[in-house]
């Protein structure tokens, strides 16, 4: 099964994938994400500081890894500064 999958032509592969990323924005193919239950507890947490309350945070990234956790520390971010009190 492999060995068909990789004989194929890369342009094939490639054109599929245009195919279907076309075919869902023509579509309007609504992506919607669902937060797990960590992230829901750690942003009701937030919503539940208080005026004043420390908050200790530390994220080990580097270079490779900052497209997987810029977003995430923007929003931890934003969710934390500029929360409705």
């Amino acid at each position: 099964m492999w060995g068909k999958f990789l004989s194929l032509n890369s342009k094939y592969i490639y054109l599929t994938v245009a195919v279907v990323v076309t075919a869902a924005v023509i579509l309007k193919v609504p992506l919607t994400p669902t937060p797990s239950g960590p992230t829901k507890s750690l942003f009701n947490h937030i919503e539940n500081l208080k005026a004043g309350d420390g908050v200790w945070f530390f994220l080990d990234t580097r270079p490779a890894t900052e497209a997987i956790h810029k977003p995430q520390m923007q929003a931890f971010f934003s969710s934390l500064f500029f929360q409705r009190h």
